[in-house]
């Protein structure tokens, strides 16, 4: 989940915390499953290292292809 970057870190932590605290309830993580997604949750600072390495892994892709953006 992504938030506005203005979102209080109060706020931010506390919709975390519950959201992870839902996604540990085996009625809700098998509805994510059957739709083929894994429920992992986990923290901001979490999201935020592998959404640098996933930037960085793709752009290289992006890079090395060649690959242009369409107008």
């Amino acid at each position: 989940m992504f938030a506005p970057a203005a979102t209080p870190r109060a706020i931010t932590r506390q919709v975390n915390a519950q959201v992870n605290r839902v996604l540990q309830q085996p009625d809700v993580r098998d509805q994510f499953l059957k739709i083929g997604m894994v429920p992992i949750g986990g923290t901001s600072e979490a999201l935020a290292q592998y959404l640098e390495v996933e930037i960085a892994r793709w752009a290289k892709v992006v890079r090395d292809a060649n690959i242009q953006p369409v107008d």
